[in-house]
């Protein structure tokens, strides 16, 4: 039995409804802002839960400056954190 090709639309319609499907059982970050006082960064998930790690625990950001790491940025498709200055 032959396949049936979908349109371009028929595709991008379905995409919602993949993001949602995948966000339920594979969190992704969402938001993520530096704290500065405690040089903590606040990852948010796709599915609520707030992560709280200590820039001390990541090695290769601890003597970077407070300045830097406030420009954190969530990753393509939120699986990561990026700097874009500083290569991270």
């Amino acid at each position: 039995m032959a396949r049936r090709l979908m349109s371009d639309s028929e595709i991008l319609g379905q995409i919602p409804e993949a993001r949602h499907r995948a966000h339920l059982t594979h969190p992704t970050a969402m938001k993520v802002r530096f704290d500065r006082p405690a040089r903590r960064l606040h990852v948010t998930l796709t599915n609520g839960t707030t992560l709280v790690v200590p820039i001390d625990l990541i090695s290769s950001l601890r003597h970077v400056a407070d300045t830097d790491l406030a420009a954190v940025k969530v990753g393509i498709a939120g699986v990561g954190l990026r700097w874009d200055d500083l290569d991270e």
